[in-house]
């Protein structure tokens, strides 16, 4: 025999799944009411409390010494004492009132208790973190309360999601929450920059610091959590750790190619960035250079800057001032040599300022030299 079931009634097998919902749900709500008592429990210690000025109980008791002292001697005769008391009593009753005047202004300028969150409210935040972000999580043992973003992406870079971690028992010190990205996505030169203003899991605020301090004093958690977020949705260029632009690493401008910022070498010249394969450096002056503010020495065949370079008077050609002389290179010069030598005419020994050769006399045979 087949059971109808009742549209009316729900099944065993619903009715065990709303228990066990309904058991989750108090276990949660157990867990946001311990969360909130220790997070109370942390804003009441870090408050600021009324400062409690002391009583100068010693100017009252040395006032109450001269007033009895003073008709002593007056009864006494000692006029002399007795007007030198009543100055001191004067002079006593005076500093007791500049003290109270003090007093008075210190106490005016004390800031009031600044518990404004009840448990009610922080449970509340608490709740309403759940339905705002992609997870919460409440850690008792470690006396945490986690949320985690949306992936985020800014200007076509993606980043991913972050956990924001708040540390109940740093509440009130200067760093009391961690920004930890769960998929991390950092910059090429710095792993530990996972977001342009995120570096070694540390927010920089920014303009944020004020709000999100007073939303921590005042245990408003939610607004704490949201300005957080806010700040990770947005980009300053101005105040970035590492700006978007280089941060798959920067494009050599010789080359094209990204590298790590820390590879690359900026042009003396022209301000060009190149990477290390790009950059040249002048055999001169030992700066650095792109390739288009350098050229190569047509003799030498070395890598001279523009201002170490010169041209040639004769052809034209640039060349590095060792291979110049005279402002010539060294082919123009033999070249220069060889035509000097073809165009010289040729002189007669007459026109050289020679004696000409004597005739060759014929040798006279038989002949001898007589003696007279």
């Amino acid at each position: 025999m087949i059971r109808e079931s009742n549209p009316g009634h729900a099944t065993d097998a619903e009715q065990a799944a709303c228990r066990r919902d309904r058991g989750l749900d108090r276990k949660r709500a157990r867990k946001r009411y311990q969360i909130a008592q220790k997070v109370l429990a942390a804003v009441c210690k870090t408050s600021p409390r009324r400062r409690l000025t002391p009583v100068p109980t010693d100017s009252l008791q040395r006032i109450l010494r001269l007033q009895r002292l003073e008709p002593v001697a007056v009864s006494r005769g000692w006029l002399l004492a007795a007007n030198r008391l009543h100055r001191e009593l004067a002079r006593t009753l005076r500093s007791l009132c500049e003290s109270i005047d003090q007093s008075l202004v210190s106490m005016a300028e004390t800031v009031e208790p600044g518990v404004r969150c009840g448990m009610l409210d922080l449970i509340g935040d608490l709740t309403a973190l759940e339905a705002d972000f992609e997870s919460v999580e409440l850690n008792l043992k470690n006396r945490t309360v986690g949320v985690t973003t949306e992936p985020i992406e800014l200007e076509g870079v993606l980043l991913g999601p972050f956990k924001i971690e708040l540390e109940i028992r740093y509440l009130g010190q200067s760093t009391s929450y961690r920004v930890i990205a769960t998929d991390p996505q950092p910059a090429v030169s710095c792993d530990s920059t996972t977001h342009p203003h995120v570096q070694s899991e540390t927010l920089c605020e920014g303009d944020g610091h004020q709000p999100i301090k007073h939303a921590l004093a005042d245990g408003r958690l939610y607004d704490f959590f949201l300005i957080v977020r806010q700040i990770l949705q947005t980009y300053n260029p101005d105040s970035a750790y590492i700006s978007l632009g280089d941060w798959f690493g920067v494009e050599c401008g010789d080359c094209g190619a990204n590298v790590d910022e820390d590879d690359t070498c900026r042009c003396d010249r022209c301000g060009r960035r190149t990477c290390s394969d790009c950059s040249c450096g002048c055999e001169a002056c030992d700066e650095s250079f792109c390739h288009d503010c350098t050229s190569i020495c047509e003799s030498c065949r070395s890598y001279y800057c523009d201002g170490c370079m010169e041209s040639c008077d004769r052809c034209g050609e640039s060349f590095c001032k060792h291979c110049l002389t005279e402002n010539q290179c060294d082919d123009c010069l033999d070249q220069e040599t060889n035509e000097e030598r073809s165009q010289a005419p040729t002189k007669t020994p007459a026109e050289a300022g020679q004696e000409p050769n004597p005739a060759v006399q014929p040798i006279r045979l038989g002949e001898t030299k007589v003696p007279a």
